[in-house]
């Protein structure tokens, strides 16, 4: 089968190069969406129940009237991904507020909604990534107060992630008012001191990462001890390793933080063991999966 990118806007599928939504539309004028990337691996979404709850919970938060029900998307989001044949890429679902008459005017309870959802395909990051790590570097927080929520204001984000290109790094790390890092710009961190795995407690200013929650469940598989808490910049520079984790960017070691060498200044041992072990999931889900 053709892999083809497609697009579902409001039930209507296309090419995703050919859809279109309305110039009124409450998200593309003020921002007014919540979104998630899930990550298509072996033709499968992975953890598509827990995007879908945390989408949900954004809606939630931005309190979007009528917000769609979870098993109509998941059918929807199913039927696109097996029409487009991709096997690995990503899948994208966004819930605006709608579009009105006027963009002056708030939208009424019975505004419908905007429902996209894409499906593309996409190659994994290179194996060197992984191998050599990625420069980081850090930025004072300046997001708005509900990091936790999943919307499509990311100025911010867009802007420091700019930065961290112009000067040669891959992903920033906000740091709080207190000196304690938050999280990367798309990504959770964590870091790892002797036998002990840490990272930042979730809260207003972190969002609930879905590779984040399967890390944490592989280090209680393989009997890490786990410290979540808040955690001073001062110790992640003096930590053995750090890492990423995100949908589409796995487990990804640090390499260096404002031009420091974090441990040998390459990936170590443990960050490269709970990547194989996410990827062995992945692949143990996939095929279940295929098996069912």
């Amino acid at each position: 089968m053709q892999k083809t990118a497609l697009a579902d806007v409001n039930g209507v599928i296309t090419p995703m190069v050919e859809a279109r939504v309305s110039v009124l539309d409450r998200g593309f004028l003020f921002g007014d969406a919540v979104y998630e990337v899930i990550r298509v691996f072996r033709g499968v979404t992975y953890h598509l129940s827990h995007h879908l709850y945390r989408l949900g919970v954004s809606g939630e938060g931005l309190e979007v009237s009528g917000f769609p029900e979870e098993a109509e998307i998941r059918r929807r989001a199913l039927h696109l991904l097996k029409q487009s044949g991709v096997q690995e890429g990503t899948l994208y679902i966004q819930v605006t507020r709608g579009a009105p008459e006027s963009r002056h005017v708030f939208p009424s309870r019975d505004t419908p909604l905007t429902v996209v959802i894409t499906v593309e395909p996409s190659a994994s990051f290179p194996e060197e990534l992984y191998d050599k790590g990625v420069q980081v570097i850090t930025r004072p927080e300046e997001r708005w107060l509900r990091a936790d929520l999943k919307t499509v204001n990311l100025i911010p984000r867009i802007l420091a992630r700019r930065q961290a290109r112009e000067q040669g790094a891959w992903e920033i790390l906000w740091v709080g008012d207190n000196g304690h890092v938050l999280e990367g710009g798309s990504t959770n961190v964590f870091m790892v001191q002797g036998r002990t795995l840490l990272t930042p407690p979730l809260g207003e200013r972190i969002l609930a990462g879905v590779t984040r929650q399967e890390v944490l469940s592989i280090a209680e598989q393989e009997g890490w001890a786990v410290d979540v808490r808040s955690i001073p910049l001062e110790e992640w520079m003096a930590a053995d390793e750090c890492f990423l984790t995100g949908t589409t960017t796995e487990v990804l070691g640090i390499s260096h933080v404002d031009g420091q060498p974090i441990g040998k200044g390459i990936p170590g041992p443990v960050t490269r063991s709970f990547r194989q072990s996410l990827l062995g999931r992945m692949e143990i889900q996939a095929a279940a999966f295929w098996t069912d």
